[in-house]
């Protein structure tokens, strides 16, 4: 009998090394308050090349980008060049929770919190 691995629909957050680990957790943690799960593996490239591609990887199209400079939110039938959000790696934790929000409020069918 062959082995199969199911693959569990979620969001993937592709990180960069220089990626902090406090700002990863608040993508996180607004992902997980709207219950989607979410998978995060190192990443290469600029945030906008890993949203890009983790969108693509995601069963559920939807995938963010950490770098050291921006976080990038990214939808798989979008064009690599327009992501849904792009923000810088520096902005307060409740921008940075609300792109993990957006990203699992996409999933949902839900509208989008405020991005400044």
């Amino acid at each position: 009998m062959p082995f199969y691995k199911a693959v569990r629909p979620s969001i993937k957050i592709f990180t960069g090394p220089e990626a902090d680990d406090d700002v990863v957790r608040q993508l996180m943690l607004g992902i997980e308050e709207e219950g989607i799960p979410f998978e995060t593996e190192k990443g290469n490239g600029t945030a906008l090349e890993m949203a890009y591609d983790a969108s693509g990887a995601s069963t559920l199209g939807v995938g963010v980008g950490v770098s050291s400079r921006e976080i990038v939110l990214h939808f798989s039938k979008l064009e690599k060049d327009h992501p849904l959000f792009r923000i810088g790696s520096g902005s307060d934790p409740e921008t940075v929770r609300n792109i993990g929000t957006n990203g699992a409020r996409l999933v949902k069918g839900m509208p989008f919190k405020v991005v400044q």
